[in-house]
């Protein structure tokens, strides 16, 4: 054999390999999560994967599709992913198959499901055209009070996510002995695991920043929304509007002061980031929590983050963007991914406004979250 085919042989079958391990790991993971996850909640995964394989196309079967339109205001991936294990409820109640369908990026772009879990990704021949939703999460309830609604009758009953009804079912429905919190990192694992690509970001990034999964804590501030004019312009643009925002400065230490105070997790080091990178810059060089020299910030504080990503919102990249089928600039959000998974990876997780610090605190377990809105530190139980 010549050499260079040997190489060539060698490196596939190596490729192979970490492929086939890699997803025995997940696979494992995903049966571990099951065990801590309600048995109603594990019954449905067997009963979904059963319909999906024998029973999609039968007349009798329905399905629940939780969608994004490309024209409808869908809010961020956060607003999207934080009611899923309601909507897993509600289909188990109504016996209806579980989709996922985004039309403003795909989800299987940053996130597919795993080898075990429960399959949520829509196939190619159910068409959900373009919107309006059929529902919007709160009509939900509704729908399960008043069993004649007439929405029941719909083969595809299509929602929108618009409310994180997790934190309203959450004890009545998520708890179990083992978990007493809740088990949303539990049911995310049995959903999403991340696209190879992005997983490899994430580890690298947890490498190059010497982060240990559960031995960091971490704090999130989310700063207001910018819908920059241009991709290209994005970074004049966050500086404009960081300066503008002067009281972004006391709420970025009071995110980074809430999670410094559990006294479990003070010699733990911090995590920080931000919805825009110069809330990160602030923090890292000229807070009061700033490492001075390399060394431990005045505070006691070793404080780490990423002060060279652009943030971008995965529903509002430009002005000037157009979402299409195929649309390339999906890994511009890669960046707010890793973000959570780094928050998620953390053993406590201080958050402010909107939901996207609350999802990372979700998926890391729910046993130490804290509320730092208001100038306030909130412990959320």
């Amino acid at each position: 054999m010549h050499i260079l085919t040997f190489i060539a042989s060698l490196l596939s079958i190596t490729i192979l390999h970490g492929k086939e391990i890699r997803s025995l790991r997940v696979a494992s993971e995903v049966k571990d999560a099951l065990n801590h996850v309600p048995d109603w909640l594990k019954e449905y995964v067997q009963w979904h994967d059963v319909q999906r394989r024998n029973n999609l196309y039968s007349s009798e079967t329905k399905y629940l599709t939780v969608a994004c339109f490309r024209d409808s205001f869908c809010g961020g991936f956060s607003d999207r992913l934080r009611p899923l294990p309601y909507f897993l409820l509600f289909a188990q109640k109504t016996n209806r198959v579980l989709f996922i369908k985004w039309q403003k990026f795909n989800l299987e772009d940053f996130l597919i499901p795993p080898p075990g879990g429960l399959d949520w990704t829509l196939p190619k021949d159910i068409d959900i055209g373009i919107g309006p939703a059929d529902a919007q999460s709160l009509e939900l309830e509704n729908l399960l009070s008043d069993p004649k609604h007439k929405l029941h009758k719909k083969k595809n009953l299509i929602i929108q996510a618009n409310r994180d009804m997790y934190s309203f079912v959450r004890k009545s429905h998520f708890l179990t002995n083992d978990r007493p919190h809740g088990t949303f990192g539990d049911i995310w694992k049995v959903l999403f695991q991340p696209v190879p690509e992005l997983e490899l970001l994430i580890r690298k990034t947890m490498k190059d920043l010497n982060l240990v999964p559960k031995q960091y804590i971490s704090a999130h501030f989310r700063s207001r929304d910018i819908a920059f004019s241009s991709k290209d312009t994005a970074v004049e643009e966050m500086e404009l509007q960081w300066k503008q925002d002067n009281e972004s400065k006391f709420d970025i230490e009071n995110a980074i002061g809430c999670v410094h105070a559990v006294s479990k997790y003070q010699n733990f080091p911090i995590y920080f980031t931000a919805s825009n990178t110069n809330d990160v810059k602030y923090a890292l060089r000229y807070s009061k929590y700033a490492n001075k020299k390399k060394e431990e910030s005045s505070e006691g504080v070793q404080l780490i983050g990423l002060e060279n990503a652009i943030r971008f919102h995965s529903a509002k990249i430009s002005k000037d963007h157009k979402f299409e089928d195929d649309d390339e600039d999906y890994r511009l959000v890669f960046p707010a991914f890793v973000d959570l998974y780094l928050l998620a990876n953390s053993a406590c997780v201080s958050f402010g406004k909107l939901g996207f610090g609350r999802l990372g605190g979700y998926i890391s377990g729910e046993e130490c979250m804290i509320d730092s809105r208001r100038g306030k530190c909130k412990m959320q139980r």
